[in-house]
């Protein structure tokens, strides 16, 4: 029986001034790679699900991100479960504050009600991953798009950032993303493609 891999992220499309907001990854930062990607991560399933993902034959890559491999037959009763959204997280809040206050340090702190967080869309694609110790495997990766607004202070704290010489920070244009490379010549990952379809 063919195993295949699942990834499922919620995806941040953040706009200013006509373009998309991205970052370097931080993880490829510290190997020495710069590559730009977008602002949000792997979703989360909630401790009450797992038994029934086990049930399907899941084989979890860690903790309770929605990254695991299971039997391709069963991917049918996890999409099924994955479009009910109960049981895991349905918002990339947790993860954009992770970035922008823990990570970036951009923002000193991120609270509820200084952004909207709109659902846009669900988009799925199969390709191989080049994700770290998970290279070549074929992954069914299921992106949430959501969009995000920030008050006006938050939004100035962003566009502050920005400015800073060494700052991880970019606004980049759809033709950009869909060369998977900034104007400044650093690759833009395939990940930062579905902000243009959300």
């Amino acid at each position: 029986m063919n195993n295949i891999r699942i990834s499922a992220a919620g995806l941040i499309k953040m706009e200013l001034d006509g373009k998309l907001l991205i970052a370097l990854n931080r993880i490829r930062l510290q190997t020495g790679s710069k590559v730009y990607t977008p602002f949000g991560g792997a979703l989360e399933f909630h401790e009450s699900a797992r038994a029934y993902l086990q049930s399907l034959g899941a084989v979890f890559e860690g903790g309770n991100d929605l990254r695991l491999t299971l039997p391709e037959a069963k991917l049918p009763e996890f999409e099924n479960w994955f479009y009910q959204r109960i049981n895991r997280e349905c918002s990339p809040y947790r993860e954009l504050k992770e970035e922008l206050v823990d990570e970036e340090m951009v923002l000193l702190d991120l609270p509820y009600d200084a952004l909207g967080l709109e659902y846009l869309t669900t988009l799925i694609n199969r390709d191989i991953t080049d994700r770290p110790s998970q290279e070549g495997k074929v992954t069914q990766r299921f992106f949430e798009i959501y969009g995000a607004t920030f008050i006006p202070e938050y939004e100035q704290m962003l566009r502050t950032a920005l400015a800073k010489p060494d700052t991880h920070l970019r606004l980049v244009t759809e033709r950009e993303i869909v060369a998977r490379v900034s104007d400044s010549g650093i690759e833009i990952a395939t990940n930062c493609k579905p902000l243009i379809f959300g």
